[in-house]
């Protein structure tokens, strides 16, 4: 028998890989923020990060996390619709907090009322 064998807990501990933990987004929201993707939104987003309509709707309905190239493509393309810098966590959050508190602060949206907020 070997050594580590012999005495489980001095093995590693096993960590799930990042990508094995859904991770939350806030696409729906930016995608309710702009004017281009207000009609046909994921199909838009999709077409304009180069990925298929179904990764999209995947990561909306929370069934599948980013991968960092997904992410990157997202938040260019949010980028190019808003025309200003926008942080990739404020879109994707591991832990489900997110730097800015609302996604009208961050595309600059002064008292808008999104479809959501007639919803309430």
């Amino acid at each position: 028998m070997s050594h580590i064998s012999s005495h489980p807990q001095n093995l590693p501990q096993r960590r799930l890989p990042v990508n094995m933990v859904l991770v939350e987004n806030r696409i729906r929201a930016f995608l309710e923020h702009s004017k281009r993707y207000a009609f046909m939104g994921p199909a838009r987003l999709s077409k304009d990060c180069g990925v298929s309509d179904a990764a999209i709707c995947r990561l909306m309905g929370g069934y599948s996390s980013p991968s960092f190239a997904m992410a990157a493509k997202i938040t260019r393309a949010f980028e190019k619709e808003f025309n200003r810098s926008i942080d990739p966590r404020e879109i994707f959050a591991v832990d489900g907090h997110y730097p800015t508190s609302t996604v009208c602060e961050i595309v600059g949206s002064n008292g808008c009322t999104p479809q959501a907020a007639w919803n309430d």
